[in-house]
Order: C-alpha cells, then structure tokens, then sequence
C-alpha cells in the first residue's frame, strides 16, 4: 500500500494493518531471538494456521508449511540447529547482527548498530534483554517493529497514524530490509531442520509485505556476508 493510499485509507484500515504487524512483529522478535521451548511450540502451530501478515504471498505460505511440519522435530535438534545458525561457539553460520553484513570488518557495535539504537531512542524505545547485545539483531528489530505499531494503536481516534508508517518505512528502509533479506537468505540455505528454512521463507515473505504497506523503497547496500 502506497503513502498516498495509506493516507485516504479509513482509520479502521492502517488499524489493521499496524495491527497485523504488531502480532507477526511479537511472534518474530521471539522465534529470532532465542531457540523456541517444548511449551511455545505446542502454542505457535495454531497460531500459523491463522498468521496475521502476508498469507496471500507463496513465500509465506511455504514458510508457514515448512514450520508446521518442523515443529515436530525433537526440541534438542532445533536448539542446536539454533544454536549453529546464530550463536556458536563455532562459526555462525547466519550471524543475526545487521552490522555483521553492512560493515567490512564484519563486527558488532560498530556505527550500523549505533544507528539502530539512535532510531530506538529518537521513538521512546530502550532495549533492555538483561543481557549486553547489538541493538541491531533482527529479533530485537522486530520487537522495535512490535512496540512501534503498538504506539501508533494507542493513540486517540483524532490523532493521524500516518506518522508511525512512516518511522516504520524509514526503518525497514535503512535499518532492515538493507540486509534481512541476505539473513533469511543464509538461513534457509545452511539451516538443517525444516523449522528455520521455514521460519526463513516466512520472513522474507513479512519483511517484503511491510514494505509494500508502508511505501518503502529497498535501498541496495553493499554486504560483506
């Protein structure tokens, strides 16, 4: 959905489009940042069965399929499978930093993060995880994309929501969508359980859906991963 639609859009329309991405940001803020408990995957295959955001997108779709038959593996199998994709002790093979990509040193808190964490602040948003992480993990990016449509369904029927798509464009953007796509690409390829090749496809699919509804251009980056 373009800006000009957005804006002669009813107000009960951008509602339920900041809506569905705050239900698919919460989920995928989740499943990126930690390995999934026996208990959340008993709760997420109905909640695939209804996904909010994108479900008419065949990458969606083959995503969503892949996870719902994943979620049966053994939870060990998708912890080290989490584990070898994203934190070690070996050699990630899909590190989920932004900054890991964008810089040529291929590092964390360097200015790609620091720039992440300026935009968090400038809304109101601080990342506290109780533990010392890059802002600029896709799980927390996701969690910012959550809170931000949060806010935007908190205001009072007189107030625009135009803004919120905004910040969300401008996030997507610059911050996300630079390198995301390259992530979900690296995870679909070297993960070994159909439960994070799927989540991957899935991701894709939302990251391309938001930036459809906001308008947002992909801006090409040079990548070092």
């Amino acid at each position: 959905m373009s800006e000009v639609q957005l804006n002669d859009a009813p107000r009960d329309v951008q509602e339920e489009q900041l809506a569905r991405m705050v239900l698919s940001g919460r989920v995928l803020w989740h499943l990126w940042h930690q390995a999934p408990r026996a208990e959340v995957l008993t709760e997420l295959g109905a909640f695939l069965d209804e996904w909010p955001l994108g479900e008419e997108r065949t990458d969606v779709q083959v995503g969503l399929t892949k996870m719902k038959a994943g979620i049966s593996a053994d939870s060990k199998a998708l912890a080290m499978d989490y584990a070898d994709l994203f934190v070690g002790p070996d050699a990630l093979k899909a590190a989920p930093w932004g900054s890991v990509y964008l810089n040529e040193e291929q590092s964390t808190f360097g200015e790609t993060t620091l720039a992440v964490r300026k935009f968090f602040r400038e809304h109101g948003m601080e990342i506290e995880t109780g533990e010392r992480e890059p802002d600029d993990h896709i799980g927390l990016m996701f969690a910012f994309i959550a809170w931000l449509g949060e806010q935007g369904l908190e205001q009072e029927e007189h107030e625009p929501l135009q803004p919120y798509f905004c910040s969300l464009r401008t996030f997507l953007e610059d911050h996300l969508m630079t390198w995301a796509p390259r992530l979900c690409e690296l995870v679909e390829q070297q993960a070994e359980t159909e439960f994070y090749q799927g989540l991957a496809q899935l991701t894709a699919g939302v990251l391309a859906e938001m930036a459809s509804m906001t308008g947002a251009d992909i801006k090409p980056a040079r990548l070092y991963r």
